[in-house]
């Protein structure tokens, strides 16, 4: 049965509630986290965060995004049960091996990742690995299944621990690694206690399935190379400030990269609702995507827009440390905004279970990341490296744009995409040279209107939508 305005704006509405909730409880924890911690304190903690991440997608070996894709067309007939509980037992296996491994060469690890020998560090990492792996194969489970109110629930959950628990750390001792234990800990015991509500989930695996696990593998094995170029083209910012300039320097862009990802709260929602969507309704309902495509283009770019406009108010809710970041946060945006729309202009890559040509889309945007990173870090700083990072996002999508639509037609006109990226980076110039506040603001709202104008149909679209699902 194909899907109604009404009932797609319902759901998309529905999974949105977490991202807005989430973006509440950093908007009010934001004033008093950067007040408490130094700069240096946040770029540890975000490095060590950086780290984790990257060893959780080594971790998952792409078994996650093949859970999603098999979750309605399950291999050899298997049970949903039968791909949970597999996916689950190859990742729980890999951190055992990882943890095993890595011991003897806990001082080196420690010194490459961290920079400094210590134990605890090392031991809250594995455990942080876990709870992203845990937390990852759950909040998934609620996402295929729709489940919106559970989904919800552990969502506001792992929010209030990730951006409110460790500040109360900050009030008696405002280094990072009180910070970290508290993280770790509070995320330890949510995995544990989501994982005991979903244990029915859990099948026994009586016979092994060679066939079933030949076709998962084939599709989540391509997804790791992906995942690292996806982890290393968002990383490699901090990475090089890190290791050529310093934790203050990382702090400060990774504050700002915060404040730019207001434009996943149009991400997150559309995103968790997308993926099982598409899965389930690829076949039947070419004519829907080519709309949703040019409704989220009109919401990215206007949203976008009235977030640059809104910097100098935002900006004022950090520490007077990290204002610093304002003059080059618009061409942050770029990179959250360039992903989502990729999401959707992509999406022929999932669909036709093609995902090593993903691995050509991220070498090409980590190349044009690091490249750049390292030629603009020393005439221009920061802002250089806000620069890099936004280009690499435009490379990424037009690669993911044109090798998605040989597979699968969901863009009928190019015209969107090209005029969102361009009235953004426009913005984001402005931002950069134009000194005088008068002129710049006149110049940005002369870019809001135009923006409008361009969308004014499908602005009266979503406003007719929204209006019928209100009522």
């Amino acid at each position: 049965m194909a899907e109604t305005a009404k009932s797609f704006v319902k759901k998309f509405v529905g999974f949105s509630v977490v991202t807005w909730v989430s973006f509440i409880i950093s908007f009010l924890s934001a004033p008093i986290s950067t007040r408490l911690f130094d700069p240096s304190v946040l770029g540890k903690i975000n490095i060590f965060n950086t780290y984790t991440n990257l060893w959780g997608i080594l971790i998952l070996v792409g078994l996650d995004q093949a859970y999603a894709r098999f979750y309605y067309e399950r291999p050899n007939n298997r049970t949903v049960g039968y791909l949970f509980t597999f996916c689950f037992t190859v990742t729980y296996s890999l951190i055992l091996l990882f943890v095993i491994l890595a011991i003897p060469f806990r001082d080196f690890l420690s010194q490459v990742m961290f920079q400094e020998k210590d134990n605890l560090l090392l031991w809250l990492f594995f455990l942080s690995i876990f709870c992203t792996a845990t937390l990852r194969y759950l909040n998934l489970t609620y996402r295929m299944e729709k489940d919106i109110k559970l989904y919800t629930i552990q969502g506001i959950l792992m929010a209030l621990i990730s951006k409110v628990l460790y500040i109360g750390v900050g009030f008696w001792d405002s280094s990072y690694k009180p910070a970290l234990v508290v993280l770790t800990v509070s995320h330890l015991i949510l995995a544990l206690v989501f994982l005991l509500i979903q244990k029915e989930r859990f099948e026994k695996i009586r016979k092994y399935d060679k066939e079933a696990t030949k076709e998962i593998f084939s599709f989540a094995i391509p997804l790791i190379p992906v995942s690292v170029l996806m982890w290393a083209n968002s990383s490699i910012p901090q990475i090089v400030m890190q290791n050529t300039m310093d934790y203050h320097s990382v702090g400060i862009f990774t504050s700002a990269v915060a404040l730019a990802n207001i434009i996943l709260l149009v991400q997150a929602g559309f995103n968790t609702f997308w993926v099982p969507y598409t899965y389930e309704n690829y076949k039947t309902q070419t004519g829907q995507f080519f709309k949703v495509h040019r409704y989220l283009v009109c919401v990215l770019t206007l949203f976008g827009l009235f977030v640059v406009l809104s910097q100098d108010i935002i900006f004022l809710l950090l520490g007077e440390k990290y204002r610093a970041a304002k003059v080059f946060f618009p061409f942050l945006i770029l990179a959250p905004v360039c992903y989502i729309i990729g999401e959707t202009t992509g999406m022929g890559i999932g669909i036709s279970k093609k995902t090593y040509l993903n691995i050509t889309v991220f070498i090409v945007s980590v190349v044009v990341n690091l490249f750049f990173c390292m030629l603009l870090r020393i005439p221009m700083g920061i802002p250089g490296i806000a620069i890099a990072t936004s280009m690499a996002a435009i490379v990424s999508m037009i690669l993911k744009t044109y090798l998605g639509e040989k597979h699968y037609h969901v863009v009928d006109s190019y015209k969107y995409m090209f005029f969102s990226v361009t009235v953004i980076v426009a913005s984001a110039i402005i931002t950069l040279l134009v000194g005088n506040m008068l002129t710049k603001y006149f110049l940005l709202l002369g870019a809001m209107f135009a923006a409008a104008l361009f969308f004014r149909h499908e602005v009266n679209d979503l406003f007719r939508y929204t209006k019928s699902f209100v009522r």
